[in-house]
């Protein structure tokens, strides 16, 4: 509750930067004596718990961590990469338990391409849909 917006917001940045760091959330909350104060969650290998502490006590104003091991399981998945008239964007593709396959459009490589969100969405839909029917051959 003593850390400003806008420094919290550098710390989080340097903390998502870390290797081991696989994702970092932050919500509102209400904290002791009703203060509005921040939440952070971190989610990193657990290998590298001792080092993500450390950085997490440099990178923002807290005087307590409390943390967990918990198990994580993911999908196989891997990164396709399509030509198009923008140039080469990747995809990911995950397997589903039944065999299945979720494809979903890197955002990063739709946000590059310049367009409003009514651009982007339709190049997702033309993504996802133009592998999934590669797929089908």
């Amino acid at each position: 509750d003593d850390q400003t917006a806008e420094d919290l917001a550098v710390g989080l940045e340097r903390l998502r930067a870390l290797p081991a760091v696989l994702d970092v959330i932050q919500t509102a909350v209400f904290g002791k004596k009703g203060r509005m104060t921040t939440q952070v969650q971190v989610l990193a290998k657990p290998e590298a718990l001792e080092a993500v502490l450390a950085s997490c006590f440099g990178e923002t104003s807290t005087l307590g961590i409390r943390w967990q091991i918990v198990q994580r399981t993911v999908l196989e998945r891997e990164i396709i990469t399509q030509e198009t008239g923008i140039g080469r964007l990747r995809i990911k593709q995950a397997r589903r338990p039944d065999g299945g396959f979720t494809r979903k459009a890197e955002m990063d490589d739709l946000a590059a391409a310049n367009v409003e969100r009514a651009g982007r969405e339709a190049l997702r839909r033309q993504l996802e849909q133009d592998q999934a029917e590669d797929d089908d051959e």
